[in-house]
């Protein structure tokens, strides 16, 4: 065996292909298809907060056809309270064996901890039997739409039967584990995890506290009689080879969703701010009011000067609290003093996971009352899973709400590409549990922007980094490509609507003229404009457009779309991977100008069908 240290690596155990990084292993492949997206050690503190590791003493022997991983891991800081020694290994039949053996240095307080498996959204349907801890059987499948709740509990291990032929056996040990569907989160994975959510949380581990726990995988089926061992995708980074894309078979179209952003601020955009935020030529700007805060009149007041400048409507969102009829009389009473062009009215509970019937009766009555027709809708701040946990009273809406973010689980860029595929189904469970009711999506942020989860309060992080709910990402060339990805995600699903991020500041479309509140950890300069500006932008120039479906060879490195606006065409690219890649555009014109929204984009002049992109480049054709 070849001996070496890495912090990233391919890695072979017989015909079965996996990805080493930062101590867990993920893109399990077999012929290069993906079959298990991730296996790695969790643990959850007492707000649902993932608590980070570091990784020491790390050793990787690797062979042709087998391999063993060895590290240290400590989790929270220094001193660490928590620490565990991790061995993976890579068997020549292809199992995969991850056991992990940790101890509380000192007492802490955790919601969850343990080991974890990602299916890949592509399991949904497969049949699978679990193996209870008393020898017991249950016989079931990966769930089709977003399962609100955990599809199995009591699980010691997991035949899964996948269309292609290929079985999977998950044997787990250590602990009880159970499945939820992550994709309530957006992600594009389901997880079987330890630490069943029905035991009480937080839960406090005295020190000295041992954990052992392992997980064995084991394949079988007609994928493995070739002997053909794995090539890894080019979604591990190893590999860069040109991306196919070519137009979807089918041809259908899809509509247009209308676009809009948050307000958000807590002061309004200037003159100058507004020119940079009238050239996305918006479809709405959402307002969200809290009406138990008696400054809300005067924020009502300053959006409605800031929708009427960009000469776009106000999508109004409401937080309501005990006294209902009395907040609801007002707020009524201010919009005919304020007189915004209001397009919709969505009504959410506060201390409720969703809008509660009463308060959309009462909401329901105040509008019979009003002297425009707006539409009314229900929802939540939280997640999606909260919607469909909880959904409202169909009979007394007219369309469903939710927020979206892809970093509830994981922050890496890899991980929140993967959640492009779980917004999509997010939108397609709506549409289900609203009876095709139309669906609007937003905010979309990069980051969580307030935790639901939370059992205590969050220290304020002041100048030594950044908010919670900021990702310094958001001025960078990723969040553009990763925003034209969920653009098509969601617009292929059916969203009627999208709202993204907010129009000025650390979470917006461009900085203020102020400039950053903290330029070391958030190095922009004043007015900048960030690349999702360019993106947005461009997508606001099309009206009536029609978006036709792009399908990629590696969704999760380039995606696009093609959209027909009346009689213009254009092509959308995405690169979303940090290295240049070249895309092959199969049965679609290319003979159109090439411009590029972010990053860089150009044709080789060998090839017309060729066009680089940079890293994380956005770029778009018009032919």
């Amino acid at each position: 065996m070849e001996r070496q240290d890495y912090d990233q690596i391919q890695l072979f155990a017989g015909p079965v292909a996996v990805v080493f990084r930062d101590g867990e292993i993920r893109s399990i492949s077999i012929n290069g298809q993906e079959v298990v997206n991730r296996i790695y050690f969790a643990l959850r503190g007492e707000n649902w907060q993932n608590v980070q590791s570091t990784v020491a003493e790390l050793t990787v022997e690797k062979s042709d056809d087998s391999f063993q991983v060895r590290y240290k891991s400590e989790y929270g800081g220094n001193p660490p309270f928590f620490v565990s020694d991790t061995c993976i290994q890579g068997f020549p039949d292809g199992d995969l064996l991850y056991q992990m053996e940790g101890t509380a240095v000192h007492a802490f307080r955790r919601n969850r901890i343990g080991i974890c498996v990602l299916h890949p959204i592509s399991a949904a349907a497969d049949q699978v039997i679990i193996t209870h801890p008393d020898g017991t059987l249950t016989k079931g499948e990966f769930p089709r739409t977003i399962s609100p709740h955990q599809p199995f509990k009591d699980i010691a291990a997991i035949d899964q039967a996948c269309a292609d032929g290929l079985r999977i056996t998950f044997r787990f040990s250590g602990d009880i584990f159970e499945m939820e569907d992550q994709r309530n989160w957006s992600d594009g994975s389901l997880k079987t995890y330890s630490t069943p959510l029905e035991l009480p949380f937080p839960v406090e581990v005295p020190a000295g506290t041992h954990l052992a726990q392992s997980i064995r995988l084991s394949f079988s089926g007609r994928q493995l009689k070739s002997g053909c061992v794995s090539t890894m995708t080019s979604r591990t980074r190893f590999v860069r080879k040109p991306c196919v894309l070519a137009l979807d078979d089918a041809g259908r179209s899809f509509r247009f969703p209308r676009l809009g952003l948050d307000y958000g601020t807590d002061q309004p955009p200037g003159n100058q701010e507004l020119d940079k935020i009238a050239l996305l030529r918006l479809s709405f700007l959402r307002v969200e009011l809290c009406l138990s805060n008696d400054d809300y009149p005067k924020r009502l007041q300053e959006a409605t000067g800031v929708c009427k400048a960009l000469a776009v409507p106000m999508a109004l969102a409401v937080r309501l609290g005990d006294s209902v009829d009395r907040q609801l009389a007002d707020l009524f009473g201010h919009l005919d003093s304020a007189l915004p062009d209001v397009c919709s009215l969505l009504v959410l509970s506060e201390g409720f996971p969703t809008t509660s019937a009463g308060h959309l009766r009462a909401a329901r009555s105040h509008l019979t009352r009003y002297r425009r027709q707006i539409p009314l809708g229900a929802g939540t701040r939280a997640y999606f899973a909260e919607l469909n946990r909880f959904p409202p009273e169909l009979d007394l809406l007219d369309f469903v709400s939710y927020p979206v973010n892809p970093q509830v689980h994981a922050t890496d860029e890899l991980s929140i590409v993967e959640t492009l595929a779980g917004q999509r189904a997010t939108v397609e469970s709506a549409l289900v549990l609203s009876g095709a009711k139309p669906v609007h999506v937003g905010p979309v942020t990069l980051r969580p922007q307030w935790n639901p989860a939370a059992t205590s309060p969050q220290e304020s992080p002041g100048g030594r980094e950044l908010p919670e709910e900021v990702d310094p990402r958001q001025r960078l060339p990723f969040a553009a490509a990763w925003t034209l990805g969920s653009f098509k995600a969601l617009s292929v699903a059916g969203a009627q609507s999208v709202t993204y991020y907010q129009t000025v500041g650390w979470k917006g479309v461009m900085e203020s003229l102020e400039g950053s509140p903290n330029p070391e950890l958030f190095p922009s300069h004043p007015a900048e404009l960030f690349p999702v500006h360019a993106v947005l932008r461009a997508l606001g120039e099309i009206r009536e457009g029609r978006m036709f479906n792009i399908t990629s060879e590696d969704p999760l490195a380039v995606d696009a779309f093609k959209v027909q606006d009346g009689a213009r065409t254009c092509v959308f690219i995405a690169n979303l991977m940090p290295t240049e890649a070249r895309v092959v555009l199969s049965g679609i014109s290319s003979s159109g100008d090439l411009r590029a929204l972010a990053g860089t984009g150009r044709r080789e002049a060998r090839d017309r069908e060729i066009a680089v992109l940079g890293p994380y480049a956005t770029v778009q054709i018009d032919g």
